[in-house]
């Protein structure tokens, strides 16, 4: 595969300057497996074996790019600053690039992209957000999506992110008429359209490893800039489950090792102590903020280099 030139910022003066993309760092996605020769890129991109093979233990490459959406007036607390202290701390040398809502803290190392909120319905915003991803010049080919309620409990690799996961099958979930539901409604009866006649739910809430031109082709395939869509589980099983890998299954429950979904703010004490001394990721909704707030405190006390 041709090595290919992208764009960075100097940590000095936020310029852009071109660069060459190493060998680890065009291995992090996922997004170059030939699932289906639908396009000429899609038909160019390489195996996830072969991606797998390049990186399984290497440390992340400084041009590697954790890219996170961000609503300010979503967020019950300072989540964005602990998973960030947790991206600086486990998985060190990464950029973090924000698309949305600015905050005071915001250091020099963090590339903001500066995004107004365009839809009620989450699921179309975060594909507007990630359509900026794709048409900014700053954000590599391959990168890392993430959320800033997922945080990094332990040192990781890039096999740890681009392997896989999924929470089982895709099938009806959430509120029966709440837009979670809808869209995830929405996104089982496109795959099976699609062909995909079992699909797996790959929203684990957990970091995801992206290529620009599959999702670019997911965005305007399953119109989800227009329609609420699960977009990552679009992504998957049209370019992966269709192709015949299978996914690593990912459990929220005592039985898993690789994340905790926290959503009471009364969990069980024992349950809780015990996902953050052994799952990878934790992640929290609303409810459940209260409860996981003291173990990051506890985890990340100090300001980290994307902090002022």
């Amino acid at each position: 595969m041709a090595k290919t030139a992208k764009k960075t910022v100097s940590e000095q003066s936020g310029t852009v300057s071109s660069t060459t993309k190493s060998k680890k760092a065009a291995a992090i996605a996922p997004a170059e497996a030939p699932a289906k020769p639908s396009t000429q890129e899609t038909a160019e991109v390489k195996g996830i074996q072969d991606i797998i093979a390049e990186q399984i233990t290497e440390m992340p490459d400084p041009g590697i790019t954790v890219v996170i959406p961000f609503k300010a007036s979503a967020a019950k607390g300072n989540e964005l600053q602990y998973a960030l202290r947790a991206w600086d701390k486990h998985f060190p040398g990464c950029r973090i690039a924000i698309i949305g809502d600015s905050l005071p803290w915001f250091g020099k190392e963090i590339l903001h992209i500066p995004m107004d909120t365009v839809s009620d319905n989450p699921q179309i915003d975060v594909a507007h957000k990630m359509a900026a991803a794709i048409a900014s010049d700053l954000i590599p080919q391959d990168f890392i999506w993430s959320n800033d309620d997922i945080y990094t409990l332990c040192p990781i690799t890039l096999a740890d992110i681009v392997t896989l996961k999924a929470h089982g099958k895709l099938s009806a979930k959430g509120l029966a008429e709440g837009l979670y539901r809808k869209n995830a409604d929405r996104t089982l009866k496109a795959l099976k359209e699609a062909g995909i006649d079992e699909p797996y739910d790959f929203a684990t809430h957990t970091p995801v490893a992206l290529g620009k031109n599959l999702l670019s082709e997911v965005l305007h395939k399953f119109k989800c800039l227009d329609e609420g869509h699960l977009v990552y589980s679009l992504y998957a099983n049209y370019f992966f489950v269709q192709a015949g890998y299978r996914p690593t299954i990912t459990y929220n429950d005592a039985r898993g090792s690789i994340v905790a979904a926290v959503y009471r703010a009364n969990p069980d004490a024992d349950l809780l102590k015990k996902a953050f001394e052994t799952r990878k990721w934790i992640n929290n909704n609303d409810g459940g903020w209260k409860a996981v707030e003291p173990y990051l405190q506890k985890l990340f006390p100090d300001k980290c280099r994307f902090e002022k």
